[in-house]
């Protein structure tokens, strides 16, 4: 057995349980062999609304958007020496790469000479990222790997066959808990899932990370559904 071949039934799994999912989602420190996404109903029906529809796949836009009004807020708006003084892009790819680029795609509007509003009010999109690192064998590694995705998801897990996972003896469990890291352990032939170590809920510790993760669910299957979002 191949660990594409785990991860894939894994996935069709989750999907079967009604979960939005996406493969190797990268956003620094590693690449999460699978990622579940929890969307929140409110938050995307009013992106759709602002017809914000192009995904924003660099950390820098969410850095930058964290720095400018928000429109809503009926705060003065945010002029471009703020926003640059608090960004450590160069003045240059600020000016004539991530500005343009937020405000013909209509996530920023320019109301005065270099002054900014946001037009937000709907980050973050998800209300949960649950990131996955599938390991056939090698237990110390998946963990060191697992360990990293903390920075962008509430919760974090390690995916075993089943054979294995049952392997993983006590303080091997005391590790996983000392750095909140679950294990699930799954068998692709039987299709079956056990959580064996419980991941605790937590902020993700880099909240522009977490938005730009949430990027890779912005697209036609998550915009169709919801409506019909709980």
């Amino acid at each position: 057995m191949t660990e594409n071949f785990f991860v894939g039934k894994l996935e069709a799994h989750f999907r079967n349980e009604g979960c939005f999912t996406r493969r190797e989602v990268g956003v620094g420190y590693g690449i999460a062999d699978l990622v579940l996404f929890k969307p929140n109903k409110e938050k995307i029906q009013k992106r759709l609304k602002h017809r914000q529809h192009i995904r924003l796949l660099n950390e820098n836009y969410f850095k930058v958007l964290s720095l400018i009004t928000d429109s809503e807020s009926k705060k003065a708006p945010t002029p471009l020496s703020s926003i640059e003084e608090n960004i450590s892009v160069s003045s240059q790819t600020l000016r004539y790469k991530i500005l343009p680029k937020l405000k013909k795609s209509g996530y920023i509007k320019e109301v005065g000479n270099n002054l900014y509003l946001k037009i937000n009010g709907w980050l973050p999109i998800g209300k949960e990222l649950v990131a996955i690192e599938a390991k056939l064998h090698d237990w110390n590694n998946g963990l060191r790997q697992a360990i990293r995705y903390k920075t962008f998801a509430h919760k974090v897990y390690l995916a075993m066959p089943e054979q294995t996972a049952k392997s993983v003896n006590n303080s091997q469990r005391e590790m996983l808990e000392k750095y909140e890291v679950g294990l699930i352990s799954f068998n692709p032939e039987s299709m079956k899932k056990t959580v064996l170590v419980n991941a605790p809920s937590r902020k993700p510790a880099n909240p522009h990370k977490r938005d730009y993760a949430s990027e890779f669910f912005w697209n036609v299957e998550v915009k169709k559904k919801a409506s019909s979002l709980l």
